[in-house]
């Protein structure tokens, strides 16, 4: 069984929540909501901070942890999902191994709930200056314990993965990670139940923040190991751990904020003349965090938007939905000019001499057989980004690379790469490695209409159609490029190309309008793609 929301709820309110470490009743370092290990098996020690985002991945790990070994101690036990929650919050208390000796899990196996909840009252004393004592709030907890382990189900418990990324039965198995010191670089190692290596991930460093994200996207890791040192890593392609989020798109002029801070309730209107608040939910959408219309008005939406960025690019700590200059200026990165001497940007078209005849456009940029080609490639990196591998969309015009964005493919669980031939229907995988016809632009509601009716709610505003020519053929059809509109709840792509947000979407579009590339050629190293 898995732990649902009731046990985590339970566990987070008699807890509590300390972002700096402190020492529990019994002299023991705790932090978060009442970790006193971090994932990595680093003990918490006074001095440790955390963020309130932190706090919560840890007890995530920490309930799943606890929860599967509660699962296997009562193996064979008939218990409602109350019981089991009981239990967990229960556990997660005392401890696996003193749950593991005690009269309670005895009854529990003899099938005697009954006698097994009398149970719960006798733990509610703690050693405290080397001295036995009941605590109240122990006292509180055990009755609270007791009552929800004889309270029959109602229905269906929510959704513990909401809160804790503990997630549903449906989920892969559980992954286990090895941490490994390489020179002072910190690498880990993901492995399946069957001790097959997943991925191998070189972290920034141990920090808790950087094992928070990891625990945010490998939501079934629940065994943290660290490897002896001068252990060996297992060989394989080594991918490089994004521990924060991606750059913001950079702007070519940022727009002046005309007022000191704006928050829930400020508008624009004869009061405030500037278009501020207009500027803000325009951005906010544009790079992916805003889903609303462009009203004018600071509401309810604008304020979790304005919060979920300040929380990526900050701290949740300062995520307070107040805009103010610094967050104006990281939502509006100033494109750097062209160093010196790199020339204009765009080049002006070469005029023909008086009297030659003028060369006719061609799909693709190529004028006649033998000149540089206009086309787009999508690539690997080394680079992952919340559990998927990034990939590089990048213009090539006249021969020569001239720009690039993030991109996706397929799932976090569905993500590898295979030649056409070898792709299924149906796998959610990436779109395999081949050459691809790129379609005109479709619109759902107007030319450059990005804030109108979508085609759905995975797709967006605007989608480009692809067909596969080769090698050979594929059984995959229905790919496409369009934005990953639904990108802060479920990032990803059933397998066509998902442009990141708006902004890296509007680049795009301006390579199709610039030489109308047709062509675009998907290398996954596998030896298949065509050459240009």
């Amino acid at each position: 069984m898995e732990a649902s929301v009731v046990a985590v709820d339970m566990i987070m309110k008699f807890e509590g929540r300390r972002l700096a470490a402190y020492k529990d009743p019994a002299g023991v370092p705790t932090i978060g909501y009442g970790t006193t290990v971090y994932p990595t098996g680093g003990r918490v020690r006074l001095g440790d901070t955390i963020s309130a985002g932190e706090a919560r991945e840890f007890i995530a790990f920490d309930v799943a942890r606890f929860a599967d070994a509660v699962s296997k101690a009562v193996k064979g036990v008939p218990l409602n999902q109350n019981q089991f929650d009981a239990l967990v919050s229960f556990t997660y208390n005392i401890g696996l191994g003193a749950f593991q000796d005690s009269t309670m899990l005895k009854k529990l196996v003899a099938k005697d709930a009954t006698g097994a909840a009398k149970e719960f009252p006798r733990w509610n004393k703690a050693t405290v200056k080397g001295v036995k004592q009941v605590l109240p709030g122990l006292v509180k907890r055990r009755a609270a314990e007791r009552a929800l382990f004889a309270r029959r189900p109602s229905g269906p418990p929510g959704p513990a993965a909401a809160a804790t990324r503990i997630g549903p039965s449906d989920e892969p198995d559980p992954v286990t990670a090895t941490v490994f010191n390489d020179a002072g670089a910190t690498v880990v190692v993901l492995t399946d139940p069957a001790s097959s290596v997943t991925d191998i991930l070189t972290l920034p460093d141990r920090s808790p923040a950087s094992m928070a994200v990891l625990l945010r996207q490998y939501p079934t890791l629940r065994t943290f190991a660290v490897a002896p040192a001068g252990a060996a890593i297992p060989p394989g392609e080594r991918r490089t751990f994004a521990a924060g989020p991606r750059k913001v798109p950079p702007v070519a002029k940022a727009p002046a904020l005309t007022r000191a801070v704006l928050a829930r309730g400020s508008a624009d209107g004869p009061k405030f003349p500037g278009n501020d608040v207009h500027e803000l939910q325009a951005r906010l959408k544009e790079i992916g965090y805003y889903t609303g219309p462009i009203t004018g008005v600071f509401d309810s939406s604008t304020d979790d938007a304005a919060k979920a960025f300040q929380a990526d690019y900050f701290s949740p700590a300062e995520a307070n939905g107040r805009v103010g200059p610094k967050t104006w200026a990281k939502l509006f990165p100033v494109r750097k000019p062209p160093a010196a001497g790199a020339g204009p940007v765009k080049k002006a078209p070469v005029k023909a001499a008086p009297g030659a005849p003028a060369t006719p456009k061609k799909p693709g940029g190529a004028a006649k057989a033998g000149t540089p080609r206009s086309y787009l490639r999508l690539v690997k990196t080394s680079e992952e980004d919340n559990g998927l591998r990034l990939l590089k969309l990048q213009f090539v015009k006249n021969g020569k690379t001239v720009g690039s964005i993030d991109v996706c493919s397929g799932t976090s669980r569905h993500q590898k790469f295979r030649k056409g031939r070898d792709s299924r229907v149906g796998s959610l995988e990436p779109l395999p490695e081949g050459r691809w016809r790129v379609h005109d632009l479709l619109w759902r509601d107007g030319r450059d209409n990005y804030n109108g009716k979508v085609w759905n709610a995975g797709l967006g505003p605007v989608k480009i159609p692809l067909d596969y020519k080769g090698p050979n053929s594929t059984a995959r059809s229905a790919i496409q490029i369009h934005i990953d509109w639904n990108r802060r709840v479920a990032r990803g792509t059933a397998g066509c190309v998902g442009v990141c947000n708006i902004a890296d979407f509007k680049t795009l579009v301006g390579w199709l309008r610039d030489t109308d590339p047709r062509d675009l050629f998907v290398d996954w190293g596998l030896g298949t793609c065509p050459k240009p």
